[in-house]
């Protein structure tokens, strides 16, 4: 188990990457933590001596690495196979979901594959750490997915396979709504929920304005249909609306949210 307290600095982490692999080669991302995190048990290990490190982040970037611990009890096992995959589409956004595999080693992240056939060949197209998965903006037509869980060690064996049908979008998404921000050490996290009914967004675009209505300040657009983002945002007072889009269009505003942050 590893235990350890944030940098006396004051400075809020928005989470921890636990680095872990053979020691005296590079280590590899094994687990990601959320900012109250304070401790962590690693999955089975074999016979190898194994090293780990830890290093906090936030939206500006990773801290240095802390001291690196050794240990004697070696590598970590390959994991079993994830079950449950299900696949869901919406013109062209994808929603994979998945439960963990049932026995072995606890993943510390998963590896999406894709392909244009059921029986590959398979490319890997993202590094997850949850059971859940989204992306905007699938190339329209007939399209495999399969998941495996990895650890340290490498990958292991694949889920089965889900077959989705990307389709050109119709219309622009209905407007988001439930828009709200919190603002923690200097860092603005905004969560609102996508509009209910019509077509998917395939992400958004934050409109930042000195007063009600405008946008004059900026206009950022995200890189996918999640609803939420995170900045370092410097003191001043701000409205924010959001808008979401596809390749039809933008949605109407959300509801506005005024912020002052001193």
């Amino acid at each position: 188990m590893l235990a350890w307290e944030p940098d006396a600095s004051g400075v809020t982490p928005g989470g921890y990457l636990i680095r872990g692999g053979l020691r005296g080669q590079p280590l590899q991302q094994v687990a990601r933590l959320g900012p109250e995190a304070r401790t962590w048990n690693s999955p089975s290990l074999g016979a190898s001596e194994c090293a780990v490190e830890l290093v906090a982040f936030n939206p500006v970037g990773p801290s240095p690495a802390s001291n690196r611990i050794g240990s004697g009890a070696g590598q970590l096992q390959v994991p079993d196979m994830p079950v449950g995959l299900t696949a869901e589409m919406s013109d062209t956004v994808l929603h994979l979901t998945w439960l963990p595999p049932p026995a072995g080693p606890v993943p510390a992240a998963y590896v999406v594959e894709a392909a244009s056939t059921p029986a590959g060949p398979f490319a890997a197209v993202a590094d997850v750490f949850e059971t859940d998965f989204r992306v905007s903006q699938v190339p329209a037509g007939t399209w495999y997915a399969r998941v495996r869980a990895r650890t340290a060690a490498g990958a292991g064996t694949p889920s089965a396979v889900v077959g989705l049908t990307a389709t050109p979008c119709t219309a622009a998404p209905e407007a988001p709504g439930a828009l709200e921000g919190l603002f923690t050490a200097r860092v603005l996290d905004l969560q609102w929920t996508a509009g209910t009914g019509g077509a998917a967004p395939a992400a958004y675009v934050i409109e930042v304005g000195s007063a009600s209505g405008l946008s004059d300040l900026a206009r950022i657009p995200t890189a996918t249909a999640d609803p939420s983002y995170q900045a370092t945002v410097p003191p001043g007072v701000y409205v924010v609306r959001v808008r979401a889009r596809n390749a039809c269009g933008e949605s109407a505003p959300s509801n506005e949210r005024l912020l002052v942050i001193l």
